[in-house]
């Protein structure tokens, strides 16, 4: 049954703002909890959720990843370093995430990462979504730093 007795009820959780509770879920052994949860988590904007979060982004299930990537660009600016990191992640659909997420978030500061990314990238959706980003973060100047090469 893995850390719980039974199916965690996240949307219950998430309703009464029980972060502890959604962090738990974060580890339980079904994927589909753990990616709720961090769904929940990033609707929620809790900085507390954060770190368990960035834990995530060694789950063994690709969309747990990204939902933890998605949470924390809600959770916005304490979030930036933490997400330039995983910008050269193994996996493409990651990345794009955390791309996605650093747009949508709206520092300055992640623009500069973005740009260096985007030069090396291979992956055609990941470069599509660093130049969105940038354009989110710093307009069409952004994205024609990026174009330079």
């Amino acid at each position: 049954m893995g850390i719980f007795g039974r199916k965690p009820d996240l949307v219950k959780m998430e309703k009464k703002k029980d972060v502890q509770g959604l962090i738990k879920a974060l580890r339980h052994k079904e994927y589909q909890v753990r990616i709720g949860a961090t769904l929940s988590l990033g609707r929620l904007r809790d900085e507390r959720s954060i770190e368990p979060l960035i834990e995530t982004f060694n789950d063994q299930n690709w969309l747990v990843r990204v939902g933890a990537a998605e949470a924390l660009g809600k959770i916005g600016k304490p979030s930036v370093e933490v997400l330039v990191q995983y910008l050269t992640h193994i996996f493409p659909t990651v990345r794009l995430g955390v791309a996605e997420a650093l747009g949508k978030i709206g520092d300055k500061r992640a623009i500069k990462p973005l740009i260096g990314v985007y030069r090396k990238e291979t992956s055609s959706p990941v470069k599509q979504g660093i130049l969105k980003a940038l354009e989110e973060l710093g307009g069409k100047e952004a994205v024609n730093r990026a174009l330079q090469t």
